[in-house]
């Protein structure tokens, strides 16, 4: 078939309480069989997309709760968040029974490469308030793009926004072939987010036409 990936890793949160327990939503075996544990919801249609870009699913595995915001921390982009939730789980009874160790080496590596970010972009920003440069610009407008593109609300009308800006403050260097190939995924992108809004305003339109 050709997938993008030869396998996937899905990590779920676990969590709930039992009506009227107050325990967690896993319970033990001799707790009361009727009552009923609200223990996590899951989407088919992501479950099934994921599963389709790759030729095995690896493993399903549910994660505390502290483990799962460490997962989910991962994967944003807010080093706050990531050390938050990464010193909930090492001072947490269970820092030594985790589920998914692997999560907790990857949050690590992740908070680092955050860090650095952050770092660098402090020293620049120092840079550029003690300096007139037009590198400033240049940096703003390569970093503003590069975000929009990677914009987890898909939005186009802020795609667009980063491209005129990037055509503004660079103007040479927007004549560059690398800097065309990046302005025309970017408009592509943008034009490909712009049928998706639309797509789904008429899916919530139709059924009034029925």
């Amino acid at each position: 078939r050709g997938p993008a990936v030869l396998a996937v890793l899905l990590l779920r949160a676990a969590g709930g309480v039992r009506p009227g327990t107050g325990g967690t939503g896993c319970g033990s075996a001799d707790e009361d069989e009727d009552s009923e544990a609200e223990v996590f919801e899951v989407d088919g249609r992501y479950d099934g997309e994921l599963s389709a870009l790759a030729e095995d699913v690896k493993k399903h595995t549910l994660l505390p709760e502290a483990e799962a915001k460490v997962a989910m921390s991962i994967v944003e982009s807010s080093l706050e968040n990531l050390e938050r939730s990464l010193t909930a789980v090492q001072e947490s009874a269970q820092a030594d029974e985790l589920v998914e160790p692997a999560t907790l080496d990857d949050a690590q590596k992740r908070a680092f490469l955050l860090g650095n970010r952050a770092r660098t972009e402090a020293q620049l920003q120092k840079l550029y308030d003690e300096t007139e440069s037009e590198e400033e610009n240049h940096y703003k407008a390569n970093l503003g793009l590069r975000t929009a593109m990677a914009d987890p609300s898909f939005d186009p009308d802020n795609m667009r926004h980063a491209v005129s800006e990037f055509l503004r403050l660079c103007p040479y260097q927007a004549t560059s072939s690398a800097a065309q190939a990046l302005l025309c995924r970017a408009r592509v992108l943008a034009e490909l987010w712009t049928w998706r809004r639309r797509c789904a305003q008429l899916r919530e339109e139709l059924p009034s036409y029925a």
